[in-house]
């Protein structure tokens, strides 16, 4: 994005990192990215502990409550109109927690170019993965309102419907095979924002 688009196209735009931080790999990558004048590391979502007491209870599948077996789930939520499109190893999703889902499940829907990330292609991975998220329930309930952490109800006890129950089950029996935007081959993105801020410099 910072590559292709931002320094050619959008010189102004800020690209945001949010990421949980939890790992010393996770911070340590993050670094590389600290002095870059069009990346802002968004530092408030890193946790402590792998457990995450303010949030949608996520482990809820939509088409395990009857009230929301026949949603239009190409609508999605808040989180795709607050937080954007998500970015990880298996491509582009109309946000971060559709792509986490494709981790688990293995459908390998990741767009794998920005041109591809189309309104129609972003309705279809909705439709696809928002059946599956306790988010979309949370949007229902808040008519499509971001709720700030502080808001929030303390998740004290795991949620977990029978669809998730089941994933998670098939998950640890096997794990999916994806592909991934970069192979080994190439290089990492990293190096090349390097390469590039270095000639810009000089």
């Amino acid at each position: 994005i910072l590559n292709e688009y931002i320094l050619i196209f959008s010189k102004k735009t800020i690209l945001q990192i949010t990421s949980n931080g939890y790992t010393g790999k996770s911070r340590n990558l993050l670094k590389k990215f600290e002095n870059i004048d069009n990346i802002q590391i968004d530092y408030n979502s890193f946790k402590t502990s792998n457990k995450i007491e303010y949030f949608t209870p996520f482990n809820i599948a939509p088409i395990d409550v009857e009230e929301f077996k026949n949603k239009d789930f190409s609508k999605g939520c808040w989180v795709t109109s607050y937080c954007g499109i998500g970015l990880n190893k298996y491509g582009y999703y109309p946000c971060g927690v559709a792509g986490s889902i494709d981790r688990v499940i293995g459908y390998d829907l990741g767009i794998k170019t920005l041109k591809g990330l189309t309104q129609e292609n972003t309705k279809k991975l909705l439709n696809t993965f928002c059946k599956y998220c306790g988010n979309f329930i949370d949007y229902n309930e808040n008519a499509g309102n971001f709720i700030p952490r502080c808001e929030k109800t303390l998740l004290s006890k795991n949620k977990i419907t029978k669809t998730w129950k089941n994933l998670y089950i098939n998950f640890n029996v096997q794990k999916p095979k994806m592909s991934k935007i970069y192979e080994k081959k190439h290089c990492c993105p990293i190096k090349i924002i390097k390469q590039k801020i270095v000639k810009k410099r000089g």
